[in-house]
């Protein structure tokens, strides 16, 4: 920072400006002797500036250090003259200025923050899982096997997720469902383990350690103690849609499981496509249940639960791509896994739905939602998962010609001369009459590959449910839709609120391996954040409402996202619930009275640091 700041002149500026202030400099304060350092500094002090790095990245440091020297910690404030100014400025004499006009900001700021009195709370040490892949799952059997009770969120009517529809998992090639089921069971049967299928978190109040979830229950009109999974409602039903889990290559009735061996290993009726949800005009299978399990009635229904700590592993999905329409020979990746499983649409066999052979198939990387070459790199998803299909097309058919567009940076996994090219740009795909065709541009000049099949792998998105999650949650989101880490690098399961924990594709593509050690560290991260016994700290600076002020307009509730405000009807005022509150501000930027202030940020506080700022000497 001092290659880019004159540090000098800024404390002979400081010192001519306020002769009674004590000014220190040390080159790593955060570091341990940096902190011992400014403790001793402090001896005596009512408010503390600190000019460094982002606040973001040392301020809950340096409130540590206050509250050892026996300072509030919240009458500290921070200048950023580091990414603000020496990082981002050429001009060090310019840079220098911003500098000192930053510090004096926070000086006049320093002096009319108030000492907030800091509250603990006692907290749940129970968790809420969001979604039941391999993260989840990892997740809820660390937390359910270290005593702590945990409730499993899962829309779709299995757990497993992606993973329990794979044949064979990179890159020992064993049994997926195998190699799954022994955790699926565990989970399904755990004792402090509760898994609500065909469910969505639809209301989230609170904060770290003491959140209130509202969990949204589809009903699946079976009774799961009374189905046996023996089908024979399957059979009487008239109705026949695509399969989901295998990408529409087949077919199920409105009452189905959704694959062979999904657990739990309970029917589930589909409403949109049933016909007795439309017109009530079949009830075909709840006369021919042998059991008597089927209960067309049933209702939807709100569950709440108290939690101290949420994961979310909500999983990810492919884009949607801009393909040829009604063409059975340009699958994804995720239709062709399917194609090659024992349990899928062929049995396992390499032929399509309609009876055709596959004598050659192309395997395109990295393909964006217009159907073209992605500009990014390939993942190491996407490179496994290649590697993964030549290896089982090499065993299950030698004769089958198999061949690769590759993006730049992806190592080929099959071998000359069949790799067609390595730097060839894909323009898109078409269906001839008898084979599928990739257009594709190599060295300025346009050409075709074509191929019985097409297998195309596209780039990963957030989940279509995450934007409404991050709302309900109150978190943020990446640039690519997926959960945003608190820090990249630090911090990669910490997401931006404190107590949510992001874990495996909820964070980006992930492959198996990492989803089940991201899961475990998310685990981990809530075991010793939770502890029992052990009291968490409130956030001091939250909303304060003035009952005399309040004209009980309500419109502070209306806009609060953490329904953190009420309203008693006795006195006829607002009143701001510190557990729930989370120092936002919308209601004090609401209040038409100014009723309510932001503690840490009113706006004599505001106001004074912005004049200090726009004022020139």
């Amino acid at each position: 920072m001092a290659e880019g700041l004159d540090l000098d002149f800024i404390e002979q500026a400081l010192k001519q400006k306020y002769g009674d202030i004590k000014i220190g400099r040390h080159a790593t304060i955060c570091s341990e002797g940096g902190q011992e350092w400014l403790a001793q500094q402090m001896e005596g002090a009512e408010g503390v500036v600190f000019a460094g790095c982002s606040p973001r990245e040392h301020e809950n440091t340096i409130r540590s250090v206050c509250r050892k020297a026996g300072v509030n910690p919240y009458k500290l404030a921070v200048a950023n003259i580091r990414e603000q100014c020496s990082w981002v400025h050429q001009d060090k004499e310019g840079a220098t200025a911003k500098a000192l006009q930053l510090i004096v900001a926070a000086i006049e700021r320093c002096k009319v923050l108030e000492p907030l009195e800091e509250q603990s709370i006692a907290v749940s040490t129970d968790g809420l899982i969001i979604g039941a892949g391999v993260a989840g799952m990892s997740a809820a059997r660390l937390l359910a096997e270290a005593g702590r009770k945990v409730v499993i969120v899962e829309k779709t009517p299995a757990i497993g997720g992606v993973t329990a529809l794979i044949d064979e998992a990179y890159p020992n090639y064993e049994c997926a469902s195998c190699m799954l089921e022994p955790l699926m069971d565990e989970v399904l049967h755990h004792e402090n383990i509760n898994v609500l299928t065909c469910s969505e978190v639809e209301e989230v109040v609170g904060a770290f350690g003491a959140f209130t979830v509202t969990v949204k229950k589809t009903p699946r009109h079976i009774d799961g103690d009374g189905c046996y999974g023996c089908s024979t409602c399957h059979a009487a039903c008239p109705v026949e849609v695509p399969r989901e889990a295998d990408e529409g290559l087949s077919n199920r009735q409105a009452i189905y499981i959704p694959y062979v061996g999904a657990l739990p290993n309970t029917s589930v009726i589909d409403e949109k496509s049933c016909q007795y949800f439309k017109d009530k005009s079949c009830r075909a299978c709840a006369d021919t249940c042998p059991f008597g399990a089927i209960n067309l009635d049933e209702q939807e229904e709100s569950v709440k639960f108290k939690v101290g700590g949420i994961i979310a592993t909500t999983g990810c999905e492919s884009v949607s791509l801009n393909m040829p329409q009604g063409s059975e020979r340009i699958l994804s990746a995720k239709a062709f896994e399917r194609l090659l499983n024992p349990s899928g649409p062929t049995n396992g066999e390499l032929v399509l739905p309609s009876g055709i052979k596959l004598n050659s198939i192309c395997v395109v990387h990295s393909i964006d939602e217009e159907g073209h070459q992605s500009t990014q790199a390939g993942s190491e998803l996407c490179c496994e998962l290649v590697k993964k299909f030549v290896h089982q097309l090499r065993k299950r058919a030698p004769q089958c010609e198999t061949s690769e567009i590759l993006f730049r940076s992806c190592a080929p996994a099959t071998e000359e001369p069949t790799v067609l090219a390595e730097k060839d740009k894909v323009l898109g795909f078409s269906q001839g009459e008898d084979c599928a065709l990739v257009h594709f541009e190599r060295n300025g000049t346009q050409r075709e590959k074509s191929a019985d099949l097409v297998v195309y792998l596209p780039e990963m998105c957030a989940a279509k449910s995450a934007p409404a999650l991050y709302n309900t949650l109150g978190a943020a989101a990446d640039e690519k839709g997926f959960f945003a880490p608190d820090h990249p690098s630090l911090r990669p399961f910490e997401t931006t609120l404190r107590g949510l924990y992001g874990a495996g594709t909820a964070l980006g593509p992930r492959t198996i391996r990492r989803a089940a050690v991201d899961g475990a560290a998310a685990a981990g991260r809530l075991l010793a954040a939770l502890v029992p016994g052990k009291e968490v700290e409130l956030e001091p600076a939250v909303a304060k409402a003035d009952k005399v002020k309040c004209g009980r307009c309500q419109s502070c509730a209306l806009v609060c996202p953490y329904k953190a405000i009420g309203y008693d009807a006795t006195e006829g005022h607002a009143v701001i619930d510190k557990r729930l509150c989370r120092g936002c501000g919308s209601c004090a930027a609401t209040c038409p009275a100014s009723a309510i202030s932001a503690l840490h940020s009113s706006d004599e506080q505001l106001f004074v640091e912005l004049d200090a700022l726009l004022k020139e000497d």
